[in-house]
C-alpha cells in the first residue's frame, strides 16, 4: 500500500482483508484505534525526534505495538508469532494507515510524521500520488507533514532521484535512512540530494574512540554542506548523547535524546557587514527599546534573512523576525517556533559571548529555520546584566 493513499482507501482495504479496525479503551493500555489480526492486537507507538536546538520533539517515528498483556511482555515472541499467523506482512503494509490515524488522533503536538517508503513503491511510479490537493482528502494530513524515508540500496539511484524530486515537489520532507559505515555512499547523496540524512549511531563501531568521533563530526559538516539536515538515531544511553552532542547534528533520536545538552567550546571571529546596523539594534535593546523598533534598521539591510535575540546562556528570548515577504520553505514550519530554542552550541553564540562587543561572523552553514545555507552575524552586550546576544542571518552569497 503506498505511503500517499488516503485514510479512506486504508480503511476500504482494511475492510476487505481478514483483519478488524478495533478502537482501543485506556484500560487495555492505550487509546485510538488498532489492528486485530488472528486474535493479535496491533496499536502504534511514538517515538519522538527532537530539535537538539529547540529542546523538544518536531516529528515522531511509528512503530507496531503488541496491545495484548501476553504479548506485550515478550516482543520477541509476539513477533514471531505475528509472522506466523500474518505470514505475507499484510498487517505492517496496513500500518501506515494506522499510525496516521492514531498520530492524527492522539498526539497533541504532532511535527513530522516519520513514513517508509518501501522497495514497490520507490520501483512503482504509478503508485505515486496524483496531485497534492487529491492526497488525504479526510486526514487532516499535508505533504509538509510528512517525512517520507527512503534506503538508498532499496531501488536504483535513478528511480530514487525521480521518486525524491517528485515527491518534493509535492511538499513531502524525503530523508535518506540507515546512513553509516556499511552504507555511506556519499555519491548517492548527493544525486538523490535528501532533505534529511538519517545515521543510527550502531553504524559506528567503537563510539567512545576519537578517531570515530571526529569521523562522524566531519560527516555531519559534509552532509550540512551538501545540503541536508542530519539526524542522529539510536542515543540510548548517555554517552552515545555526549557522543551526538559533539557533532552539528540537527536532530536527536533515542531514550536520551531528550536530556538537556550542555554549550560547546569557543571559536574565531571575523567583521563583516553590516556591522553598524547590527550594533546599533543592540545598542537601542540595551537602551529599552522594543525588539521589533530596535531592528528596523538592520531588517532593511540587503540580505538580511532574519534576526533574532538570545540571553547569556544561548535560550532564544523571541520569535524570529525577518523582512516583509521572506518566508521560510513551509515543510520545515516544525522548525519555525524558536523561542525558548537553545542555540548555544552554534559558532555564532559561542563567538559573540567570547568576544563582547564585536560583531563576529560564521561561515556558512546549514541554517533550521528554512533549510538553506546561510551566515551568521552576531554581537554580544560588551558590559552589564542581563547578558544579551543579537544575530541576524545573511544569504550565503553575502559571504565574503
Amino acid at each position: 500500500m503506498s505511503t500517499t493513499q488516503t485514510l479512506d482507501l486504508w480503511e476500504q482495504e482494511l475492510r476487505t482483508g481478514h483483519y478488524r479496525l478495533r478502537d482501543v479503551a485506556s484500560g487495555q493500555g492505550a487509546r485510538g484505534k488498532a489492528i486485530e489480526v488472528e486474535g493479535m492486537l496491533l496499536g502504534s507507538a511514538f517515538t519522538p525526534t527532537f530539535s537538539r536546538a529547540h529542546e523538544r520533539p518536531v516529528g515522531h517515528r511509528p512503530a507496531l505495538r503488541f496491545l495484548d498483556k501476553d504479548w506485550a511482555d515478550d516482543p520477541g515472541a509476539a513477533r514471531a508469532e505475528l509472522a506466523r499467523r500474518d505470514p505475507l506482512g499484510r498487517a505492517a503494509a496496513l500500518s501506515q494507515g494506522l499510525h496516521m490515524t492514531n498520530y492524527r488522533d492522539l498526539v497533541q503536538e504532532r511535527g513530522w510524521l516519520f513514513l517508509p517508503a518501501h522497495a514497490p513503491i520507490l520501483n512503482r511510479s504509478s503508485l505515486w500520488p496524483p496531485l497534492p490537493q487529491d492526497m488525504f482528502s479526510s486526514s487532516l494530513f499535508a505533504p509538509k507533514d510528512i517525512v517520507l524515508e527512503i534506503s538508498v540500496e532499496a531501488a536504483s539511484i535513478a528511480q530514487i532521484v525521480d521518486f525524491t524530486r517528485y515527491h518534493q515537489e509535492l511538499g513531502f520532507m524525503v530523508a535518506a535512512t540507515e546512513f553509516g559505515r556499511r552504507h555511506a555512499d556519499l555519491t548517492a547523496i548527493w544525486q538523490i540530494r535528501p532533505d534529511l540524512v538519517e545515521i543510527p549511531l550502531r553504524a559506528l563501531d567503537d563510539r567512545s574512540s576519537n578517531h570515530e568521533g571526529r569521523a562522524l563530526t566531519a560527516l555531519c559538516r559534509l552532509l550540512h554542506e551538501s545540503g541536508a539536515m542530519v539526524a542522529l538515531t539510536g542515543i540510548d544511553t548517555a554517552d552515545a548523547l555526549e557522543q551526538a552532542l559533539q557533532t552539528d547534528a540537527d536532530l536527536l533520536e533515542g531514550e536520551h535524546a531528550g536530556r538537556r545538552q550542555p554549550a560547546q567550546s569557543t571559536l574565531s571571529t571575523v567583521r563583516p557587514e553590516p556591522r553598524e546596523a547590527l550594533e546599533a539594534s543592540l545598542e537601542a535593546i540595551a537602551k529599552g527599546a522594543t525588539f521589533e523598533s530596535a531592528c528596523e534598521r538592520l531588517l532593511n539591510e540587503e540580505g538580511v534573512l532574519r534576526c533574532y535575540l538570545l540571553d547569556g546562556n544561548g535560550t532564544q528570548l523571541a520569535d524570529n523576525l525577518s523582512p516583509v515577504g521572506v518566508r521560510s520553505d513551509a515543510r520545515f514550519w516544525p522548525l519555525a517556533n524558536a523561542i525558548g530554542a537553545s542555540w548555544s552550541h552554534r559558532e555564532y553564540f559561542r563567538s559573540a559571548l567570547s568576544h563582547p562587543g564585536q560583531v563576529v561572523r560564521t561561515g556558512p552553514y546549514f541554517s533550521l529555520p528554512d533549510g538553506r545555507h546561510c551566515l551568521t552575524l552576531s554581537i554580544a552586550r560588551s558590559a552589564g546584566e542581563p547578558a544579551l546576544v543579537l544575530c541576524c542571518d545573511l544569504a550565503e552569497t553575502n559571504a565574503a
